[in-house]
């Protein structure tokens, strides 16, 4: 080791057994090495020529920055951008429903029950704010929100004007602007014309009905379902306040004629709004394209030919021609309306096929709407098949709908009807599916019983034309969250699954019909029956296997059905009532599983009533029996079986007591009840065969 080397060590350990690191790197002397001239000028030379180099580059020239315009949005914007970056969950219920087990409803009825109630909460809680106004005075918002305070309550004595009575109409309280109004009018005061042209619409509008309020969303969403079932009458309010009103307006102008035509055409009193339009014809008055396009809607009533209606639609749409009034997207869907019910089919599909090419040169596009009444044109149940709904759905695929139209929600259901009963395609189906789940189409649905016919139509579509397991994905996927099958579409469910010999779905399928309330409809329970008895798996005694569990549980079920008639409400409206194909098929499946005692309650209860029972079981079902009893060598039970056959007239009747009294043991008692069923001495004619 060299001398240097050894001295700083030496000086290391020195200044460690001080711990003073920083001496010993202080007391080592570092020179480090200077780099030589020529160098130090080269790189001083480099540097000055980066610099003038920078000095002469020409910078580009800065774009002059553009604030965007400020964009309106609502105020869930933010919610909305959130919600499309999250997919549907199918696992989940909707959130109307607490996300409790046990307060998430399954069948139609619970939905409707749970989501009404709901609704029923918020209705009182309104009631008792109206109720007890004084208790809510505080200020829940800031700024406060007008919907949470407590309406006002009017009186006669109530300080009120016409601002008053114009912000009810503006927020759509019927009730209280008819109060108000009274009460201007017993007070002497005048109102001017356009107040009170706004009240008549408002009439007109809602028919002196108070219109449901917005939040109530539930209520909306089941009540238009009935609504939209009514039959087309008459309902409007003859001799009420709108009339009076209208009466009232002193030399009332075109605008007024117009919401009265309107609201008369609306609720279908049609001989007084025509009588109107003519009183308005004959004043040389040019009425409105609303009022045009509510009399083309009516024309269906006016006239009964099809070509008298046809004339009467022209006689409109010159006349709107010659008063320079331009129709727009009410008055093709009108006109549409009334050709959709023109018998003859042939004319009324060229006539919709004019009016739609006469309105796109006008730069009128058609809505959902116009191909609803489109679809109901050329695809009647009766018609010729039409292909029309393929050119639709070609023009719409993967488009953003908006609704233009209140009939545009009736375009999916009816798209769907024709793709199942009119052509049986699947493939057109899946397309209107797709469409209905682009962007947020599914806005379009329309309300609670749409969307019911909606899946009934493709779920039956599916289970018919599809492979059954692939069929099954997609029932798990949408049952019973979206939707919950009918007990027909169920019934076709179960068919489906019988022509698919996919008989190990029926656990799952029985136990859904137990979970939707459909284990008290007749047709149901008899067809489980039968696929019970039919497709019983063969099972190897004292082996456990798939054939082995669903055998125990084709036992289980058919028993469940049992406990279901046997103890059903007998003051029901409909009460099931057992089949001897029902009890046949009950007791052929006890009898596979093994049970013989639950078999011998059945031919108790065929002997028992007999009369109350529809049909027999087959004779096959009454054999197994037989065999089982013999087996069991119960010779009370061989004979509760004989008799119940020699009752239902079977020839075999004979041969099978021959058979009972060879194999089983019976007594002098048993035997003369034998002969008594056979009709001749069983006892004699076994004595002689030995002799």
């Amino acid at each position: 080791m060299s001398m240097s080397v050894k001295c700083v060590f030496r000086d290391w350990c020195k200044h460690r057994r001080s711990f003073n690191i920083r001496g010993f790197a202080k007391s080592v002397e570092y020179k480090p090495k200077l780099k030589p001239k020529a160098l130090i000028a080269l790189e001083r030379q480099k540097e000055e020529e980066e610099l003038l180099r920078r000095k002469n580059l020409t910078l580009p020239k800065l774009e002059s920055i553009k604030i965007p315009q400020r964009i309106d949005r609502d105020p869930t914007a933010i919610l909305k951008a959130l919600a499309s970056t999250v997919g549907r969950d199918y696992t989940a219920a909707h959130y109307r429903f607490h996300d409790d087990p046990y307060l998430i409803p399954s069948s139609n009825s619970a939905k409707r029950n749970f989501a009404l109630s709901k609704e029923s909460g918020k209705k009182a809680a309104k009631w008792i704010r109206q109720q007890h106004a004084e208790l809510f005075q505080h200020r829940e918002a800031d700024p406060p929100i007008e919907a949470f305070f407590p309406t006002p309550t009017f009186t006669e004595e109530s300080n009120v004007d016409e601002p008053t009575l114009t912000d009810l109409i503006k927020q759509g309280h019927l009730s209280d602007a008819v109060n108000v109004y009274n009460i201007l009018k017993n007070k002497g005061i005048d109102i001017s014309k356009d107040g009170q042209q706004a009240f008549l619409e408002l009439l007109c509008y809602c028919n002196e009905v108070e219109l449901l309020e917005d939040d109530l969303i539930e209520e909306r969403w089941y009540k238009s379902g009935m609504m939209s079932r009514e039959r087309l009458k008459n309902s409007w309010k003859e001799r009420g306040l709108a009339e009076t009103v209208f009466q009232e307006i002193n030399e009332p102008d075109i605008r007024a004629y117009c919401a009265l035509i309107r609201g008369r055409a609306k609720f279908y009193q049609v001989e007084k709004a025509w009588q109107l339009y003519q009183e308005v014809l004959g004043k040389s008055l040019k009425v409105d394209v609303e009022t045009y396009n509510s009399l083309i809607k009516i024309v269906n009533f006016l006239r009964e030919a099809t070509d008298l209606r046809w004339q009467l639609v022209q006689e409109l749409l010159h006349d709107m021609e010659s008063n320079s009034v331009q129709p727009n997207l009410g008055t093709l869907n009108a006109i549409l309306e009334t050709l959709s019910t023109i018998g003859n089919v042939k004319e009324a599909r060229t006539l919709c096929l004019q009016t739609l090419a006469e309105f796109k040169k006008l730069g009128i596009e058609p809505s959902l709407a116009s191909y609803y009444f489109l679809l109901t044109t050329f695809c009647k149940d009766r018609g010729p098949i039409s292909t029309i709904l393929a050119d639709i759905l070609k023009e719409l695929r993967g488009k953003e709908l908006t609704i233009q139209d209140p009939k545009d929600t009736f375009f999916f259901v009816t798209a769907m009807d024709v793709a199942r009963n009119h052509l049986q395609n699947l493939e057109l189906a899946d397309s209107i599916n797709e469409l209905l789940f682009t962007s947020n189409n599914y806005d379009l649905i329309g309300d609670s019983f749409k969307e019911s016919i909606y899946y009934r139509h493709y779920v039956a579509l599916k289970c018919n034309l599809e492979p059954f397991d692939v069929f099954m994905q997609y029932y798990d996927k949408i049952v019973p969250n979206i939707y919950t099958p009918e007990p027909g579409i169920m019934e076709e469910i179960l068919k489906s699954m019988e022509l698919s010999s996919a008989i190990e779905y029926l656990p799952k399928l029985w136990s859904d019909m137990v979970i939707f309330d459909h284990t008290l409809r007749e047709s149901l329970l008899a067809l489980v029956l039968n696929l019970t008895a039919a497709y019983f798996p063969d099972v190897e005694e004292g082996v456990v296997s798939d054939s082995s569990k669903l055998a125990e549980q084709f036992s289980q079920i058919s028993w469940k059905i049992w406990g279901i008639i046997e103890n059903q409400d007998r003051e029901r409206s409909r009460v099931i009532n057992w089949t001897g194909k029902m009890l046949g098929d009950l007791m052929t499946v006890q009898l596979k599983s093994r049970n013989f005692r639950n078999a011998c309650e059945i031919i108790k209860k065929l002997l028992q009533n007999n009369q109350d029972i529809l049909g027999i079981p087959t004779l096959d079902s009454l054999r197994l029996f037989l065999d089982s009893a013999i087996e069991e060598n119960s010779g009370s039970m061989c004979l509760a079986c004989l008799q119940y056959i020699n009752d239902c007239g079977f020839p075999e009747v004979v041969e099978l007591a021959e058979e009972v009294h060879e194999k089983v043991k019976l007594d002098s008692i048993q035997v003369a009840k034998l002969s008594n069923i056979v009709g001749f001495d069983m006892a004699s004619k076994s004595r002689s065969s030995l002799d």
